[in-house]
């Protein structure tokens, strides 16, 4: 259907002489269909009959991706469209990585305009850029979980990027940041079992889990409800893996801290007040 469709943009683009262009093919339709499109993907990667479609896809969602004029939206969805086929590869996407990552890590260095306070609460000011930061956080971990430790030699460059995102003012992207975290750090327990004590690498991999642990930390100092949640969710996940708790060393036993008492169970996936409508702030 994309193939069409795009055919048929160009076919309307073309027009009359003199003619205004009439493209079928905007933004908020592209997005529709990289939509819909990953979730194809993730069925029929491997039907041998699809390669052409899928090489078409691909190509389509890098073009997004590439395109400095696309909207949010269409960035969304193409980074969408990449996780579908993460999950649907596993460790065959590992190569796909080197393409992939440095949009999304774009993505998440994207300047915002910042955030407001009021009766003591923070909030986003959302710009044109939030949905693609938000998909680009949640296609990170996804990333992650699809290909595990052949993510291991990108942690040094993703890693610090998204942990910035663990103070941002959206709740959403916090708690997307959360989830990534979590992933990253059951990475690097499941890696800390090559590393015994005295390996050269065991102090970066050292440096890196705490450097997780920091962060969800960071975002359990929040107030909202769905990133704290979600923070919780990585801390109990992370300490059942023994390794990642002894690389992360002190910097677990900050987070347990942080914690307390307090379960993922018991917190409210929701956030009060943040449907409220802009004439209460």
């Amino acid at each position: 259907m994309l193939v069409k469709l795009r055919s048929a943009n160009a076919s309307a683009g073309a027009g009359s002489p003199g003619s205004a262009p009439s493209p079928l093919l905007t933004p908020a339709v592209l997005a529709a269909c990289l939509d819909a499109a990953g979730a194809v993907i993730a069925s029929a990667w491997a039907d041998p009959s699809f390669q052409a479609e899928k090489e078409e896809l691909a190509s389509t969602a890098r073009s997004v991706l590439l395109d400095a004029r696309a909207p949010s939206q269409a960035k969304a969805a193409a980074h969408s469209f990449y996780s579908q086929m993460a999950l649907a590869r596993f460790e065959e996407f590992a190569p796909t990585l080197e393409t992939v990552l440095p949009f999304a890590l774009d993505a998440l260095r994207a300047a915002e305009s910042g955030e407001v306070v009021k009766h003591g609460q923070r909030r986003a000011v959302r710009t044109g850029s939030h949905e693609e930061r938000l998909a680009a956080t949640e296609a990170v971990g996804t990333y992650v979980a699809a290909v595990g430790a052949r993510f291991a030699p990108h942690l040094p460059s993703v890693l610090p990027t998204l942990c910035a995102q663990a103070k941002h003012a959206d709740p959403s992207v916090r708690a997307e940041t959360a989830n990534s975290l979590a992933k990253m750090g059951r990475v690097l327990g499941d890696l800390a079992g090559g590393l015994p004590e005295g390996h050269a690498d065991r102090p970066a991999a050292s440096s890196l889990a705490e450097a997780v642990a920091r962060g969800l930390c960071d975002i359990l100092q929040e107030g909202d409800s769905s990133p704290v949640r979600c923070a919780l969710q990585g801390k109990e996940d992370l300490e059942s893996n023994p390794g990642f708790v002894s690389l992360a060393g002190p910097a677990f036993a900050a987070l347990a801290a942080a914690a307390g008492i307090r379960r993922s169970e018991d917190v409210e996936d929701s956030d009060a007040g943040v449907e409220e409508d802009e004439d209460d702030w």
